[in-house]
């Protein structure tokens, strides 16, 4: 996987990385960034033309809990990760702008309490994207308007696969 082509699309990111010493000698952990060390460190490996793969197995355990900086600084890491991404990037994608957005409406650490959609929060999702991405305002525009289309795929991608595993039962 090439984290500098996925540009940080998903919210959740590996809890754990493995990699290789003589990588980290160079790019190192920056020490103006706090919270989102890691995303920024990851970020400058790839742009260094480090790759990174998925292994189909645990070689690692981590454990969250309320007074972690990830759950109790919540507001502090989005805006952190959204400042490294403008920075790197140029650029907000939509999952994040919309992740943020659900947070500061409903204060949910999307972790214990799981996001939950709403069309309150996609409507309001819109301006904080076009606020943040103003150099970019066609590309987020097109996947805010494509974010509702990809959801419903989802759902029945996930649907048609539980009704092959489960033929009795009809997916909620």
């Amino acid at each position: 996987m090439d984290f500098g082509q996925a540009r940080f699309r998903q919210m959740n990111v590996l809890a754990v990385a493995m990699d290789r010493a003589d990588a980290y000698r160079r790019c190192g952990l920056n020490p103006d960034v706090s919270l989102p060390f890691d995303y920024d460190l990851w970020i400058r490996m790839a742009k260094q033309g480090f790759r990174f793969a998925s292994i189909p197995r645990y070689l690692a355990n981590s454990r969250m809990h309320p007074g972690s900086k990830s759950i109790s600084e919540r507001a502090a890491v989005f805006d952190s990760s959204m400042r490294l991404l403008k920075q790197h990037y140029g650029y907000v994608p939509f999952p994040w702008v919309f992740g943020y957005t659900a947070f500061r409406m409903d204060g949910r650490d999307q972790f214990f309490e799981p996001l939950q959609p709403s069309l309150a929060k996609y409507l309001a999702s819109l301006p904080a994207g076009l606020r943040l991405n103003p150099g970019h305002p066609c590309r987020f525009l097109g996947e805010w308007f494509a974010a509702p289309l990809a959801g419903i795929c989802h759902r029945l991608l996930i649907n048609n696969a539980l009704s092959r595993l489960n033929p009795g039962m009809s997916p909620k």
